[in-house]
């Protein structure tokens, strides 16, 4: 998924990312600095643990993010669509 673009500072993008993360069902922000989320997401049935990470990048106004899953080879599009979940969510708030 591209880069989320946005206005604003960076402070502002952190503090819509944790207050969505910090609401998303599973959700654990693990680590927090003034251009960096990161977070573990445990799904509900098999307990599988996703790390996420979403950098500010204030030069060209763009919020990065990944998600990936710590085991398996195959997610079966759950990351991509927990992404997809957030974005619009983030956006909302900012």
């Amino acid at each position: 998924m591209a880069p989320m673009d946005f206005e604003g500072s960076a402070a502002d993008v952190v503090a819509a990312v944790e207050a969505v993360v910090g609401s998303a069902s599973g959700a654990a922000i693990t680590k927090r600095s003034s251009d960096r989320v990161e977070a573990v997401f445990t799904s509900r049935i098999f307990r599988f643990k996703d790390d996420v990470t979403f950098v500010v990048d204030e030069g060209s106004k763009q919020l990065h993010f990944r998600s990936a899953s710590r085991t398996g080879h195959s997610d079966l599009g759950a990351n991509r669509k927990r992404m997809a979940a957030l974005i619009p969510q983030i956006k909302a708030k900012l």
